[in-house]
């Protein structure tokens, strides 16, 4: 026997309970329970649409009466009230999950069954009502990851000691630790040859995403309405990318300058990651010096310290400190070049918050990206027909 309660068609009265009890006393409410969904493992997007479909187009709840601004921006984004002559629920759903206060005077009332009875015989509303949803696409905004790989890179890169007078000064105030010094002294090159060559690709990374990027979020309508000729031009190289990009996108005020500082040196970056980390043993970067031997005799030149530290030096300090830190500089500087070049209006400003997003949503409907875990939820519409 199918109990009285368990159709939702049934919770369909006026909330007077509900605000009845939100007005009394605390000591004087009726006894409630508070349910995290989590645990009953819910499909929160059927739930919602379950609600929409049977209760209110549009959540009726209390905490929604006092969202302020977007809904992400508040400790509640939602909330319905499900009330019937067995008392109420009021579902709301908070940053992370979604909590039922249940105030119901049936004994056997079991609210597990109540939702997969419902869920499970308005399945097709549902779905029906799934397809009137937003759908927004979550992407890795892979320019923002390599951002924040570069300068936590560099965090660590510039405080490591590798100049082999840090050493002697070490040995000097206490030779007794002189081996467990040069062990630290070992691991510290060896740690920067490993996060600088990281800080590099990174840095060549973070350059090519900007751009690509750009392009994706402010491409002309007309360039959106053709992937392929999308696809053709993000393939091409990164100057023949510059040297169109005032043609393909809407938002840049002038052509890019190719003889720009920040430009040659972002060119910079590319040749030292294909070079130093794509290893590339023909290249010239690669060479670190030439010796000479006779016969067994080693005819080398002088060196500044001793052939084990010049060892460590020549396998550990190429790329070196003076190119990482270059390489560091410089892609932020081709991000505030290209930067620059923006027209200075509000959707500049839109793409500039786009850009700082992660993930970035991409708004499947309108065909445009979102920040959608902003409180301002910005949507692109730039050059939008």
């Amino acid at each position: 026997m199918t109990a009285n309660w368990i159709d939702i068609s049934k919770w369909n009265n006026k909330p007077d309970k509900f605000f009845s009890q939100l007005q009394k006393e605390i000591d004087d409410r009726e006894p409630v329970d508070i349910v995290d969904l989590r645990k009953f493992n819910i499909d929160l997007v059927n739930l919602y649409c379950l609600f929409k479909k049977t209760i209110s187009p549009y959540p009726n709840g209390f905490y929604t009466f006092l969202i302020k601004d977007k809904p992400i921006a508040n400790l509640f984004w939602w909330d319905f009230i499900l009330e019937s002559e067995f008392g109420f629920l009021h579902f709301f759903r908070k940053q992370s999950h979604v909590e039922v206060m249940t105030c119901v005077s049936e004994k056997e009332f079991d609210l597990k069954s109540f939702i997969e009875f419902n869920l499970k015989k308005y399945a097709k509303d549902i779905e029906e009502e799934k397809t009137k949803l937003e759908t927004h696409t979550l992407y890795i905004n892979h320019y923002d990851s390599y951002k924040k790989c570069v300068e936590e890179l560099w965090l660590t890169i510039k405080d490591l000691k590798i100049d082999p007078i840090d050493l002697e000064e070490e040995v000097q105030k206490d030779s007794k630790r002189a081996t467990a010094l040069m062990q630290t002294y070992m691991e510290n090159n060896v740690k920067f040859h490993t996060l600088g060559k990281s800080l590099i690709l990174n840095a060549a990374f973070m350059i090519e995403s900007y751009l690509n990027f750009l392009i994706r979020i402010t491409a002309k309508p007309e360039l959106r309405d053709y992937p392929e000729v999308m696809k053709k031009y993000l393939s091409n190289n990164f100057i023949e990318k510059l040297k169109s990009l005032k043609f393909y996108t809407i938002l840049l005020s002038e052509n890019v300058d190719l003889d720009n500082k920040a430009i040659k040196d972002a060119q910079k970056v590319m040749t030292y990651r294909n070079k130093y980390v794509h290893f590339d043993l023909s290249s010239e970067l690669n060479k670190i010096g030439v010796v000479h031997f006779d016969n067994y005799f080693p005819v080398f030149p002088a060196y500044n310290d001793s052939p084990i530290i010049e060892n460590v030096k020549l396998s550990f300090q190429i790329p070196s400190y003076d190119i990482i830190q270059f390489s560091h500089e410089a892609c932020h500087q081709f991000v505030k070049y290209i930067d620059s070049l923006l027209i200075p209006n509000e959707w500049s400003d839109g793409v500039r918050l786009l850009m700082s997003q992660n993930p970035i949503g991409f708004n499947e409907q309108k065909r445009v990206y979102s920040a959608i875990f902003s409180n301002v939820l910005f949507d692109g519409f730039l050059g939008k027909k």
